[in-house]
């Protein structure tokens, strides 16, 4: 698989120049173990494990190992490039290109498996906050991940 590859025009390649941008401006130099693992991401629109990236990067005739694609992940994830979708155990693309707070909800479909990203509103995000610190709780990030049938699967 070549860096240079013709994307699809859509969210993914939304994704891949928003994530690029972000590791440039943070410093970090642009790879091909990390464009090829930012491309698995954006490709797709479920969650992936690491390991289904790797798969997804050698089967397509890239080379990393499953160390690399963890370390970039975690970068990634730092990055706030990706979110890790606990229901699945996997990772998934933040299409979001603002700042969010870590506060970001996920729907998640349990038949096809894709994740749909949305913005936490203002009002349960406070409510949930308000009554994590009256129980003593400091709260750091918030993720909610909903767990259902997409629309396509409900049709």
């Amino acid at each position: 698989m070549r860096t240079d590859e013709a994307l699809p025009t859509g969210p993914s390649e939304g994704f891949e120049s928003h994530a690029l941008a972000v590791l440039k401006a943070r410093g970090f130099r642009i790879t091909t173990p990390r464009v090829l693992v930012i491309r698995a991401l954006a490709a797709s629109s479920r969650s992936l494990t690491a390991y289904a990236i790797h798969d997804e990067i050698t089967q397509a005739g890239g080379k990393i190992d499953v160390v690399s694609v963890y370390r970039i992940l975690t970068t990634l994830g730092e990055s706030g490039l990706v979110h890790r979708i606990g229901v699945t155990d996997g990772f998934a693309a933040c299409r979001q290109t603002h700042e969010h707070h870590g506060t970001v909800q996920h729907l998640v479909c349990s038949e096809c498996g894709t994740v749909t990203e949305l913005e936490l509103g203002e009002r349960l995000r406070d409510e949930t906050l308000d009554h994590a610190r009256e129980t003593g709780f400091e709260a750091r990030e918030m993720h909610v991940e909903v767990l259902g049938r997409c629309r396509s699967c409900v049709s």
